[in-house]
């Protein structure tokens, strides 16, 4: 469908001034944003509890979810591009070289996000972030190709 070849790229686009825009937050912002889903977080699990905790028990607690949220972010925000980019890809040409290159692509687009940091105060590039984004990109893309083979095989398979 034509409709397939504009939205799928035009969101992936989307994606990516998205993700740049997230990259061009200072350290203090970036933070800012993740405390608040780490306090949130807290907040649930413990409630008042929190504040009655040793120290070093609240300091472990902070670091953990502080970790988990913006690691997760990482792979998730670029598993859902992997996904714009193979589902843009494969709106020209139906191939399973697409989830590969879309791959690639996503590699690209978090090493330039990765650079991209390294200009922007109070943040520093990692190359251990490329590769969460990677593992994001491929897990995503792995549970569409199991879906994809589970449907081919149901459509497929001899009717009983």
């Amino acid at each position: 469908m034509k409709i397939k070849k504009i939205i799928f790229p035009t969101l992936a686009v989307l994606w990516m001034l998205l993700i740049f825009f997230f990259s061009s937050q200072d350290g203090n912002e970036s933070s800012g944003l993740s405390d608040k889903i780490v306090f949130f977080i807290i907040d649930i699990f413990w409630g008042n509890d929190f504040s009655s905790l040793p120290l070093e028990k609240k300091d472990a607690i902070i670091n953990f979810w502080t970790l988990i949220i913006r690691k997760g972010a990482h792979f998730t925000i670029f598993g859902i591009l992997a996904l714009l980019y193979y589902f843009s890809l494969t709106s020209f040409k139906k191939d399973n070289k697409m989830y590969f290159i879309s791959i690639i692509f996503v590699i690209i687009y978090a090493c330039f996000d990765e650079f991209h940091q390294s200009f922007t105060n109070g943040r520093t590039p990692k190359f251990t972030d490329v590769l969460i984004d990677t593992s994001g990109a491929v897990f995503f893309l792995l549970l569409v190709y199991f879906i994809n083979f589970f449907i081919q095989k149901k459509h497929n398979s001899p009717v009983e």
